[in-house]
C-alpha cells in the first residue's frame, strides 16, 4: 500500500473556501493516505482552522500560509516555495475542486516508483453535475 511517504498532494489555494472545506472532508472520507500540503494564498483564516482539525483527526496535512495572491507573480512564487518544501519523491497538484480516486493515485504511484525514467502518470477523468429538485429542498 502506498502512503504519505511516497506522494504529496499539493493544494495551492486562493479563496473559494467552501470548496476547500468540502475537499478536506472528502480527503478524510475517501480516504487519501497521502501527505497533503496546503499552500494558502487566500484571505479567509478558517482554512487554517479546518486544516488543523483535519490533522487532529488523522489526515497527514501541512498548512502553509502565504501572502495574498494579488497577481500571477505572487501565485508562482508561492508554488515555487511550496514545491521546494515537498519531501516525498512524488507530487501531484490539485485544485480544491479536484477529487482524486484513491485507487487511481495508488496505481500511478505503483507505476512511477519502479520507473524513474517516467516523469508523470495519468488516468481518466470524469465530469458530473448535481441537479434536480433535491437541491431546492423539494
Amino acid at each position: 500500500m502506498t502512503s504519505s511517504a511516497h506522494l504529496t498532494i499539493l493544494l495551492p489555494l486562493r479563496d473559494r473556501v467552501p470548496f476547500t472545506h468540502r475537499w478536506l472532508s472528502y480527503a478524510m472520507t475517501a480516504p487519501l493516505p497521502y501527505r497533503i500540503m496546503i499552500a494558502d494564498g487566500g484571505a479567509d483564516p478558517t482554512v487554517a482552522v479546518r486544516a488543523s482539525e483535519a490533522k487532529s483527526q488523522g489526515l497527514d496535512v501541512e498548512y502553509l500560509r502565504y501572502p495574498y495572491d494579488t497577481d500571477y507573480a505572487a501565485y508562482y512564487t508561492k508554488l515555487a516555495d511550496a514545491l521546494s518544501r515537498v519531501s516525498t519523491p512524488l507530487v501531484v497538484m490539485a485544485d480544491n475542486d479536484d477529487f482524486f480516486i484513491p485507487a487511481g493515485l495508488q496505481s500511478a504511484v505503483a507505476f512511477l516508483q519502479p520507473h524513474p525514467d517516467f516523469v508523470a502518470g495519468g488516468g481518466q477523468w470524469a465530469v458530473f453535475w448535481v441537479s434536480g429538485t433535491d437541491l431546492a429542498g423539494g
